[in-house]
Parts: C-alpha cells; structure tokens; sequence
C-alpha cells in the first residue's frame, strides 16, 4: 500500500467518523424526541407562575404527540440542558397589552361613573333641584366624557404599527430557543406556546385562521385543537420515517 493511499483512507476514516458523530448527536425533526424545558419566567409577568407554564408547555407538546402518535416532545425535568429552552421574555409586546388593559380599565370606570352622574343629575332634575345642586354634576358628567374620549385616543395610540410578534421559534448555530413576548388572554398564549412548537418540529404557516400554525394569532379564535390544514402541514414537514 502507498503512502498516498494509506494517506486517503485516513481521511475517508476521519470522514466516516465525523458524519456518523453527526448523524447519532443530531436531533431529527419528528424523529429524535426533543426536550423541552421552561428556562426563564420574566416575573413582570404577573399573572403567570412556573407551575402553570410548565402545565401550558405539557399541552403544547401533548398536542402534537399525540397527533404524530409518538412522544416527539419530551419534557426535560431535571437540571440538565433540555434541546429546545422556553423563555418568557417581558418586552414591548407585554408593555403595550398592559398599557391597554390598563387604559381600558380607566375607561370602564370612567364609564360606570358617568352613568351614575348621568342618573343623579336627570333625578335632580325631575325634583325641581337648582342650578347651584345640578351645576357641579353636569361638570363633572363633562370631565368624565372627555376624560373617556382621551383615553380612548391614548389607547390607539398605544397599538405599535406593523406585525406584533407574541412568540418566535429560532433554531442557528446556539440550537434551538423558543421565545414568547407576550399574551392577552391564557387561551392565545396555549396557541401561541402550541404555535411555536409547531415551528421547532418543521412546520411552516397555514392559511386557515382557525388554525394552530395560522401566522396572526391577534384574532377572537379561542380553538386550541389542530384543524385539518395544521395536519396536512405536519404530514408534510412529518413524513412517515
């Protein structure tokens, strides 16, 4: 044998080794069970507790096991580095949905006083009541419109232009990281988080609005099951291994 034959077989060597290594560490899409795991919870998100996001990631990935009728999800449950992290990142999606929640709160009270005011002022009235009795209530029916009619102008204004993102899949040379950015009700961010694990298995968008894998899920849609559209997309990016 010659040195340059030895020499190419060295490489072929190397070179069988270096895929084999590849092809045995390297998750397979609906293949190779992926872990999941919650790793950050911004604690600006009051209203949610790691008990409760874990019990949400549980549905998302039962949702598409299920489906798939084999355990693609796992969740990672001791501490070691799951494939695929969730993080619960407080930014200005969250700030903005609870600028408006605040504002609209504002607005309801605002609403209920006027009423009251409204009903005060019309009883005084029918009673024959004096200008020095019905003035004061008549302003402050007045302040109480204009203080709603402001708000109202706020909260638009509080909307951001362009797509708001609740959640984003990102898979690159790191691995893989699903981010969630903020929620207005628990029924949108399940389809969110349940969204998002569609993208890790491969999925892309449909076109149905009912759809898990729809790209807006800004809409009144509470279903939270896959629609016939999200399953042919899984077949797609899921073929039969």
């Amino acid at each position: 044998m010659t040195k340059s034959t030895l020499f190419l077989l060295t490489i072929l060597g190397v070179l069988v080794g270096y895929l084999g290594y590849e092809l045995y560490t390297r998750k397979i899409p609906c293949v190779t069970p992926v872990t999941y795991a919650l790793a950050d919870l911004d604690s600006k998100f009051t209203e949610l507790d790691v008990e409760q996001v874990n019990e949400m990631l549980d549905q998302a990935a039962a949702v598409w096991n299920e489906a798939l009728g084999r355990d693609v999800f796992i969740h990672e449950q001791v501490n070691e580095n799951p494939d695929l992290p969730v993080s619960f990142v407080y930014g200005q999606v969250q700030k903005t949905v609870d600028t408006l929640e605040s504002i609209d709160g504002d607005i309801e009270a605002a609403k209920a006083e006027a009423t009251k005011i409204g009903n005060e002022y019309a009883q005084k009235q029918r009673e024959g009541a004096s200008e020095e009795v019905l003035k004061p209530l008549r302003d402050r029916y007045y302040e109480l419109r204009d203080r709603v009619n402001a708000d109202v102008a706020k909260s638009r204004n509080a909307i951001p232009e362009g797509d708001i993102k609740e959640g984003r899949y990102i898979s690159d040379e790191t691995g893989q990281h699903i981010y969630i950015y903020g929620y207005q009700t628990k029924t949108e961010l399940q389809r969110a988080i349940t969204h998002e694990f569609g993208h890790a298995l491969g999925l892309g968008h449909v076109a149905n609005k009912d759809s898990i894998m729809y790209p807006d899920n800004m809409l009144s849609t509470t279903n939270l099951r896959l629609t016939a559209e999200d399953k042919a997309e899984m077949v797609r990016a899921c073929p039969e291994k």
